[in-house]
């Protein structure tokens, strides 16, 4: 009988400890059990991505259409712009192709031409 109330006794002290059958992890009576925290929502961003993004400031202005150059990737943008941010693009097709006409600068934005028509699809091209 003594060590069927010892059984008992230790049963409820586990039970009030938050101890469960497969938890090996020891808890002192009265001791709080520890509640898992949830990941976030979101992962917050990482640097690579945050580095790798290119600015967008200055990148179509213009004042004369001389201030544009076509760009494979980007499209018609600020030549500066061009020549700071993306010092080596390799290009076969795309917004800089034989069929590409030079840019021109309109209300100061460098604005793509191809075939001799505006070409909507390489104008303030927004491509990180």
């Amino acid at each position: 009988m003594r060590s069927g109330l010892t059984l008992l006794a230790l049963a409820v002290a586990a039970a009030a400890s938050g101890c469960k059958k497969d938890d090996p992890t020891p808890r002192p009576v009265g001791a709080p059990t520890a509640t898992p925290t949830p990941p976030p929502a979101t992962p917050p961003p990482t640097a690579t991505a945050t580095a790798t993004a290119l600015p967008t400031a200055g990148r179509w202005d213009c004042v004369k259409d001389l201030d544009c150059t076509n760009s494979c990737e980007y499209g018609a943008v600020n030549r500066a712009w061009y020549t700071k941010n993306v010092p080596n693009e390799p290009c076969e097709d795309g917004c800089d192709g034989p069929w590409s006409d030079n840019p021109q600068c309109i209300d100061g934005g460098c604005v793509a031409f191809q075939n001799g028509k505006r070409a909507p699809s390489c104008t303030r091209r927004l491509r990180e």
